[in-house]
C-alpha cells in the first residue's frame, strides 16, 4: 500500500518534471505535440481527485472524514465552486463507472464528465437511473467527441431517454427485480441474492453501506 510519504515524493517528482519543461526552441509542430501530452496529465489529474474524493467520500460516510468537496477544497487555493465540481466528478464516475474508466485512461476531460453532472441534475430519479444505465453509450461518445460536441450529443441521448426509450427499459427491469434469503443448514450462515432495478439497487445498497458503516464503528469501540 502507498502511503502519504510516497505519494508526496512522486508528486514533488512530476512537479520537477514540469518545472523542466522548456519550450522557448519549440516550432508549432512542436508545441501541439507538447501540448497534447500536457492535456493528457491534465486529464490524468482530473482522474487522480475523483479517486481522492471517492476515498473522502468513504471515510465521511464512517464518520471519519469530511465532505468530499470540503477535501478537494485543501487549503483554499481553489474556489469552493471548483471544489464542488470535481466532487460532483466521484458521483458521476460512481454511478456511470465506464466514465470514470474512460478519465483515469486519459481519453476524456474532466469537462466532459462536468457535462454529464449537469444533465443528470436536470433528470428526476426515474430518468436519472434510465441515464445512467446508457454509460456504456455516454463513455463512448465522450471518447469520440469534443467537449461542446458532446454536451449536444448529450441533449438528444437525454431527449431519447425522456420520450420513455429509457423508462420502458426501466419498467422492464423493475418487473424482472427479485430478492431471495436463506440460511445455508449446514453452515448456519445466512444468504441474500438480489437482482433490483437502478432505483432499488441504490436505495438498498444506500441502507446496506450505512448499516456495514455503522457495524464498523461499532466494533472498533
Amino acid at each position: 500500500m502507498v502511503d502519504d510519504d510516497e505519494c508526496s515524493v512522486a508528486l514533488g517528482q512530476i512537479e520537477a518534471l514540469l518545472d523542466s519543461i522548456e519550450v522557448a526552441s519549440l516550432d508549432e509542430a512542436a508545441l501541439r505535440r507538447v501540448t497534447d501530452r500536457v492535456r493528457r496529465v491534465e486529464r490524468k489529474t482530473a482522474a487522480v481527485k475523483v479517486r481522492i474524493g471517492s476515498r473522502s467520500k468513504e471515510l465521511a460516510q464512517r464518520g471519519q472524514g469530511a465532505d468530499p468537496s470540503d477535501v478537494l477544497l485543501g487549503v483554499g487555493q481553489v474556489s469552493g465552486r471548483r471544489a464542488r465540481t470535481e466532487a460532483e466528478r466521484v458521483e458521476v464516475s460512481a454511478s456511470m463507472p465506464q466514465l470514470g474508466d474512460a478519465l483515469h485512461n486519459g481519453t476524456i476531460d474532466g469537462e466532459h464528465v462536468d457535462a454529464v453532472a449537469r444533465v443528470r441534475k436536470q433528470l428526476d430519479d426515474e430518468e436519472r437511473a434510465a441515464f445512467d444505465q446508457l454509460a456504456p453509450e455516454v463513455a463512448g461518445e465522450a471518447e469520440r467527441l469534443p467537449v461542446d460536441t458532446f454536451r449536444r450529443r448529450l441533449g438528444s441521448i437525454v431527449d431519447g431517454v425522456r420520450n420513455d426509450d429509457g423508462a420502458a427499459r426501466l419498467e422492464q427491469q423493475r418487473a424482472a427485480s427479485q430478492v431471495r434469503m436463506w440460511v445455508d443448514p449446514a453452515t448456519g450462515m445466512g444468504h441474500v441474492r438480489a437482482e433490483l432495478d437502478p432505483i432499488r439497487f441504490e436505495i438498498v445498497r444506500k441502507s446496506i453501506d450505512g448499516t456495514v458503516s455503522s457495524l464498523a464503528a461499532t466494533s472498533t469501540e
